[in-house]
């Protein structure tokens, strides 16, 4: 969801960018006695450029929110593991191994008696 947000807001500033070079550009045209388009063309330069950013970035900012909204109402995780029985425990005096994992790293534990 933070990515779809993100992109949103990448969205809104190149529009924005866009809009405000293309009120300049058309300012720049307006202009009488100008005596040559290089200003002019390159506010349009700018517009075009961010224009095709604000695209790109909606595209993908919709693209993130219909995988979000596929991945939110099709997934119903549940556990995987089954209950511990007596019938999988290991036999008594035997050493147990239990592989761990945490987001720092993974390891093993190891219980019983010797």
């Amino acid at each position: 969801m933070w990515g779809t947000t993100g992109l949103a807001v990448v969205t809104a500033a190149t529009a924005t960018v866009a809009i405000i070079a293309d009120g300049k550009a058309v300012d720049q045209r307006s202009v009488p006695n100008q005596p040559s388009d290089d200003e002019y063309e390159r506010w349009r330069q700018r517009r075009d450029s961010f224009r095709t950013a604000a695209f790109i970035s909606g595209g993908l900012m919709l693209a993130a929110a219909a995988t979000t909204a596929v991945l939110y109402f099709s997934d119903h995780p549940r556990a995987q593991a089954q209950p511990f029985s007596e019938a999988d425990a290991p036999p008594k005096g035997g050493p147990l191994f239990t592989p761990m994992v945490w987001a720092e790293g993974a390891g093993v534990a190891l219980q019983g008696g010797f």
